[in-house]
This record gives structure tokens, C-alpha cells and sequence, in this order.
């Protein structure tokens, strides 16, 4: 994502700074871990995680488009530290005027299992597939109360924490809560503002592996020689290569779109767009990139299939296709499907 305020030499250092310290056996040996604290350490020390929280608040300063950039910097280099989580997190601690900690934070992502409920400042229930639960001090998630939405902070210590994985080894943790008091804030916005953020920060994590699933592939096949040729040559292969041409920048243009509409409407219809556009997007070039590098994709040593197992993971969290486009339906259905094609950014969610 480019905006005309961010420094044209922020996008290379950020790249550069994630290719150097995420080369592929560090995020192999990640998955081994709970938390890589090292790289951790230095993406906290660079303040990247508190991007776009104003600095009287704690954060860093700067801008959601500086920090989308971060973002696509670290899918490409497939980061194994919890940055949109803890960005979304830190976001909304700022929604309710509340200081950054600097903590490693977690959001609750939703999920038709979770039985939470919050009474009287004292949380009880179950929620399922929290990224990073278990290096966590906080979960954030806002629940709706009598009194209107509330944004609350489960201290994870205080709770039990069952460890669970996605495809690419990254924590995703059932996490029990027995009576435990958490700390509730007025949330001044939308019950879904806050899944919103996060779907549009794991978007632009998606759209960096995306570019460098693509980038990864358009070398392989012109350096693969095959039948006295490079295989980049064979008419079926090319067919691989430009699906993937395609869907890399699609979701980028899908991301700066979906933030240009959060900042007219924090949980914007364009969010879920984005989403769904990326997910499917995701599919196709998996499947491009595999069959372009046939077995050599699947091998530990190649570092494509960490990409492609964020992505497939990726791809079904905060907003699965089939519920993301459900959504889409109804509000087309309700509104006009003429109007949610020629609608403005952020529109739609203001009629």
C-alpha cells in the first residue's frame, strides 16, 4: 500500500529489515516455539506493533497506511511474531483513550463456539483459535452489554489456556475463563470495529505473501530448465504464473481500498470485500504456485510452502469466504447491488 505522506524509503527499509531477520530456517525453527522473543524484541524496540496509535496515548504515531506497509513486509518475509494482533489490540486500547502498554496483546477473533459472557466486570466462558494466547498478557474483544458495546481486556494469566496450532505452527489457543474480573471500557464504535481492524491487518499480511508467493515462482520457473528449456516457457506453466500476476497486486489494491474506508467508517463493508477478494485470491495461487513448482514446493528446505501454509491458514480466520460473502448477500440485498457497485469508500455502512 503507497500513500502520498509515508516516506518512499520506508517500504524498502521495512522489507528489507523483515527479509533479513525472518530468513526461511529461522521461521522453520519458530515453529518449534511458542514465540521467537529475539525477533520480537526488535519489532517491539522499533515500536512497529504501536503504528497509527497516537504517541500521547503510548503508541508510535504515524499512519494506518505506514502500518499496513509493515504488515506486507512481514507476510512476505513470513514474520513468525504476533504484529497484527498486537497492532489491533493496541488500536483499540487507543478507541477508548486507554494508554499502550507495549504488552504482547491478543484479539478474541469471534467464533460460533465462544460461550463469553461478562457480568459486573467478571468474565465467564470459553473462546476458541485466539492467536497467540498463550504468550499473551492480554485478549481484547468487545462484547455487548445493557449498557452498549464494551471493549474488554481478559488478563490471560488469570486464565486456562489450551494450546493449539494452525497449518503454519502459529499458535491458535482455546482459552477457558472461570470468573475472572477483567477490565471493561465504553467501546464508542460498532460492536465489529474491532474484528474489522483485525481482518484488514491480516489482509495486508496476506497480500505480502501473495507478492512473494508470485515473485517466488516467476524465478523458479525461469531458472527450472526442463526438455532443454525453462520451464517458465511451457504455455501451461505461463497460465500458472499469470494467475498469480494477478491475484498479488488484486489484494493489494483490495487493502488500500478497505483503508481508505476505515477511515470514514471503522467497520466499513469494504473490509469484507477486501477479505473475501484476498481468501480467494489465496486459493488460486496456492494452487498456481504448487503446480508450477510441482514437488519441490512441498519440501521443508523451500521456503514456498511457509507461505502457502500461512495463506491456506490464513484464508478461513477472521472471515471465512462463505460467511464473508453471506454478509455481502444481505447488505446487497437490503441496499441495491447498484449501489454497493458505485458506492464511494465507506459509504455503503452510512445509509
Amino acid at each position: 500500500m503507497t500513500s502520498q505522506n509515508v516516506d518512499p524509503s520506508f517500504a524498502p527499509l521495512m522489507a528489507q529489515f523483515f527479509r533479513e531477520q525472518s530468513p526461511p530456517e529461522r521461521v522453520s525453527a519458530a515453529e518449534q516455539q511458542d514465540l521467537d522473543e529475539s525477533l520480537w524484541a526488535q519489532v517491539t524496540d522499533m515500536g512497529l506493533p504501536l503504528i497509527g496509535v497516537d504517541e500521547k496515548l503510548g503508541g508510535s504515531g504515524g499512519s494506518l497506511a505506514e502500518l499496513l506497509i509493515v504488515l506486507e513486509a512481514a507476510g512476505r518475509a513470513c514474520a513468525p511474531v504476533p504484529l497484527a494482533e498486537t497492532a489491533a489490540a493496541s488500536w483499540a486500547l487507543a478507541r477508548t483513550g486507554t494508554r499502550a502498554s507495549g504488552d504482547l496483546l491478543t484479539v478474541v477473533p469471534g467464533d460460533p463456539r465462544d460461550t463469553l459472557t461478562v457480568t459486573d466486570g467478571v468474565a465467564t466462558g470459553v473462546v476458541h483459535d485466539v492467536p497467540w494466547a498463550r504468550v499473551a498478557t492480554c485478549a481484547l474483544t468487545v462484547v455487548t452489554t445493557d449498557q452498549g458495546p464494551m471493549l474488554v481486556a481478559i488478563p490471560l494469566e488469570s486464565a486456562s489456556v489450551g494450546a493449539g496450532y494452525d497449518l503454519a505452527r502459529q499458535p491458535r489457543d482455546k482459552v477457558t475463563i472461570e470468573a475472572v474480573p477483567v477490565a471493561v471500557s465504553p467501546w464508542p464504535g460498532a460492536p465489529d470495529e474491532l474484528t474489522a481492524r483485525l481482518m484488514l491487518l491480516r489482509g495486508a499480511l496476506m497480500a505480502g505473501a501473495l507478492e512473494e508467493v508470485a515473485d517466488l515462482t516467476r524465478q523458479y520457473v525461469g531458472e527450472r530448465v526442463q526438455f532443454g528449456r525453462p520451464v517458465g516457457r511451457f504455455q501451461a506453466v505461463q497460465e500458472h504464473v499469470v494467475r498469480l500476476e494477478q491475484q498479488a497486486p488484486l489484494a493489494l489494491l483490495a487493502v488500500a481500498r478497505a483503508a481508505a474506508a476505515t477511515e470514514v467508517h471503522p467497520s466499513a463493508l469494504e473490509v469484507k470485500m477486501m477479505k473475501l477478494t484476498t481468501n480467494e485470491g489465496a486459493r488460486l495461487a496456492v494452487r498456481a504456485a504448487h503446480q508450477a513448482h510441482g514437488a519441490i514446493g512441498m519440501t521443508q528446505e523451500y521456503r514456498l510452502q511457509l507461505l502457502t501454509r500461512r495463506l491456506n491458514s490464513w484464508l478461513g480466520e477472521v472471515g471465512t469466504s462463505a460467511d464473508l460473502a453471506a454478509d455481502i448477500g444481505t447488505v446487497a440485498t437490503e441496499r441495491g447491488i447498484a449501489r454497493l457497485i458505485t458506492s464511494s469508500a465507506g459509504t455503503m455502512e452510512q445509509a
